[in-house]
């Protein structure tokens, strides 16, 4: 099963990256980087409200992943993102003083942007805005029983870019996905609108050779 969730989020950001650089070569001028980058995957919400006092809630996790940009002039990019976190589900009822049990609950993170630069790459320092639509893919003993593992929301984002030299450029970027789990039409429970966040910092680095600027 593990395997198969692989495979898919795989086939995903790969159909994703297939998809940019197709709209990719179709325009002239443009400039492709790419960003690998680590971070902090930070959950805001509980998931499920199991009884009272008990909450199943997903832990906060190191995140490594990378981000494909592709700029069509000085303002205006599309962007493809995929992240990794090997986090825990984390189940605690406080009121019976039973402590938290935990059991690994992986999140995959995955994304097509639309980017906008408000303030423009060629400054020493950028700043830019994003959103588009995002994916999140569940794997690990927690989610092993669920038919469907996988969620589609909206996310937006902001990057701060520090230029280091003429080519690389170090960027500090947050991204919120915002979804419902369709796993909560598979239990009795309730659950709430999810708010998960990642926070992290790579390094600009671009392709030569495919596209200018």
């Amino acid at each position: 099963m593990l395997e198969i969730l692989r495979s898919r989020c795989t086939s995903v950001l790969a159909a994703a990256l297939v998809t940019v650089c197709l709209a990719a070569g179709s325009v002239q001028g443009q400039r492709i980087a790419l960003i690998p980058d680590i971070g902090v995957y930070i959950p805001t919400q509980e998931l499920i409200n199991v009884v009272d006092g008990g909450t199943l809630q997903q832990q906060i996790s190191l995140s490594v992943g990378g981000k494909l940009d592709i700029w069509f002039g000085n303002r205006v990019g599309i962007q493809a993102t995929g992240s990794y976190a090997p986090s825990q589900l984390s189940l605690t009822v406080s009121e019976f003083g039973v402590s938290p049990v935990q059991e690994d609950a992986n999140i995959f993170m995955g994304s097509g942007r639309l980017m906008v630069y408000l303030i423009p790459p060629t400054s020493p320092v950028s700043f830019l805005i994003n959103g588009g639509v995002g994916l999140v893919n569940r794997s690990g003993e927690a989610y092993a029983d669920l038919d469907d593992q996988t969620d589609v929301g909206g996310t937006v984002g902001a990057t701060i870019g520090f230029h280091l030299g003429r080519l690389i450029q170090l960027r500090l970027s947050g991204e919120s996905y915002i979804y419902n789990p369709s796993f909560y039409d598979q239990t009795e429970f309730q659950g709430s609108t999810q708010n998960d966040i990642n926070l992290s910092f790579g390094f600009g680095i671009p392709l030569l050779g495919l596209g200018s600027g």
